[in-house]
């Protein structure tokens, strides 16, 4: 008897061969997109350490060498003079070192020859800036790099190029926000300010810019909304209104409604909703004609429903 043959025949071996080709070319992408990933983390983190020796720098040049915060000298002339032999704010590293990656400069950027942007402002207290040109990668990846950077404090983005630029000041926190808290209202904000996801309370006034250029106070308008009867009572210290304001109530009718079943009308005139000042208190009222079937005669009616809208006006 003849033995049978068993095995993978060519057909099957190809389809094995394309699936096999299928998941590693994923699996390399993956990998490629984890690298690319770690590499924008690493240069967040470069840039972290960039902003934070800068800091130390100025902080040094004020408490020790007792130079004025409001002038340049307080800041490096550009980020290469933050390296030293002693490596007090950063390491000496040669540009040949650097391209040999036994060290890297303050001013890397990894995806292009160019160098960091620096610039020291004029201004009291001033400050040190750096860019970094998110313009010189490919736009496939910007996203990429962009989303690690954009998360250091006061990175701003250029709507333009896309590059990124970090104004770093004084390293004390009284100091870095004083411009913010210590303001009489001359100076305006130059940039976004992002309080990350937390509440600004007890502000006395915040207005927006509308599109027409007007200033739109916040905090005007409707508070609640609800429906009431005749006789309802709305007490003023169920809302409250920002410093400024003052309490208002609106009411209009909703819908007038028989007072029970066996009562009906075949004629409505003269709505008349109100509310009525109490002092701690509003009364609210309806009146309205209505004629009644049974009996052909018009009364006043005071049974139905009232639209109330509490509001802050100024």
């Amino acid at each position: 008897m003849k033995r049978k043959q068993h095995g993978f025949s060519l057909f099957e071996l190809i389809i094995v061969l394309a699936v096999l080709g299928i998941i590693s070319t994923f699996a390399i992408r993956a990998m490629n997109g984890y690298t690319n990933w770690k590499y924008a983390q690493d240069y967040a983190a470069h840039i972290e350490r960039v902003i934070t020796q800068l800091q130390q720098y100025q902080y040094y040049q004020v408490t020790v060498q007792n130079q004025d915060p409001a002038t340049v000298q307080v800041w490096p002339s550009n980020l290469a003079n933050l390296m030293s032999p002693s490596g007090q704010f950063w390491p000496d590293c040669s540009l040949a070192d650097e391209g040999n990656r036994l060290c890297t400069r303050p001013d890397n950027v990894p995806w292009t020859t160019q160098r960091l942007g620096y610039t020291v402002t004029t201004a009291n207290p001033t400050k040190a800036e750096i860019t970094i040109p998110l313009s010189a990668i490919p736009s496939e990846q910007q996203t990429l790099w962009a989303s690690a950077l954009k998360t250091l404090p006061f990175a701003v983005t250029h709507p333009t190029t896309g590059d990124i630029k970090i104004a770093i000041g004084d390293p004390l926190l009284s100091q870095v926000y004083k411009e913010f808290l210590q303001k009489d209202g001359s100076t305006p904000l130059t940039a976004a300010w992002d309080v990350g996801y937390q509440s600004i309370l007890n502000a006395k006034q915040v207005t927006v810019k509308t599109q027409d250029g007007r200033q739109q106070q916040l905090g005007v308008g409707t508070v609640k909304e609800f429906l009431a009867q005749h006789g309802d009572r709305v007490y003023k210290n169920s809302w409250s209104c920002a410093a400024g304001l003052k309490q208002t109530l609106h009411v209009s009718l909703n819908a007038p409604m028989a007072p029970n079943l066996s009562t009906e009308y075949i004629g409505l005139v003269g709505f008349k909703p109100y509310a009525t000042d109490r002092g701690s208190y509003w009364d609210l009222g309806l009146v309205y004609n209505a004629k009644i079937k049974s009996t052909g005669k018009w009364k006043d009616m005071h049974s139905g429903f009232l639209n109330v809208r509490l509001n802050c006006s100024q």
